[in-house]
């Protein structure tokens, strides 16, 4: 259930820490006011689009100021700006039945049944599925550093929002959501269906 409450911050710069993550952070002032807790989830409402992230608590010197500290990835896909504001909501959790997503980097082998698995442990956080990846090399080195930063099974998704997955310990992959059901904020499950696609079409469903 979404609570009632809502506020606006001014978005400041996040930690190259959190550039590609799908986090964000505010102060005690704002932890309250939303009656926040650590890995809820929160709607931001940003110039052009809407989108969600995991909240965080920020650095002691935010504490008292209405600010929400967020990464070109959150930023991106808020569409908004360093400097901006935004509207932000806590929201609950709504499990996808279906995630399909559209590869940004053509060399990427969606196909591949270790690719597909590592991206569901990405945003799913099963240890099962993270136990079946790391018999290849596919990502390995950076999934458990990135799964244990966003601390919970859970990367919130709506269609339009760009996910990035790192590669290696330099590199990353870029994905577009073109769709989910139910079309809502939502979170990947282990029983969630994810599939690829290039169809541009898909965004329009």
């Amino acid at each position: 259930m979404d609570c009632m409450n809502e506020i606006e911050l001014k978005v400041v710069e996040a930690d190259q820490f959190d550039a590609i993550r799908p986090i964000a952070r505010v102060g005690k002032v704002v932890w309250g006011f939303l009656d926040l807790q650590s890995g809820d989830l929160i709607k931001i409402r940003g110039g052009r689009r809407v989108t969600a992230a995991i909240v965080k608590s920020s650095d002691s010197e935010d504490q008292e100021g209405n600010v929400i500290r967020m990464g070109w990835l959150v930023r991106k896909n808020a569409g908004v700006a360093v400097g901006g504001t935004v509207v932000v909501q806590k929201i609950g959790e709504i499990t996808a039945e279906k995630v399909a997503l559209i590869p940004l980097n053509t060399e990427i082998r969606v196909q591949d049944p270790y690719v597909i698995s590592f991206i569901k442990s990405i945003l799913v956080g099963s240890p099962e599925v993270d136990r079946a990846i790391n018999e290849n090399n596919f990502f390995v080195a950076t999934n458990a550093f990135y799964r244990a930063s966003l601390e919970g099974p859970k990367y919130p998704l709506t269609k339009g929002d760009i996910i990035v997955v790192p590669a290696g310990l330099t590199g990353e992959v870029k994905f577009k959501v073109a769709y989910t059901v139910p079309r809502d904020f939502v979170v990947m499950r282990g029983h969630t269906q994810l599939e690829f696609t290039t169809s541009k079409s898909d965004m329009e469903l």
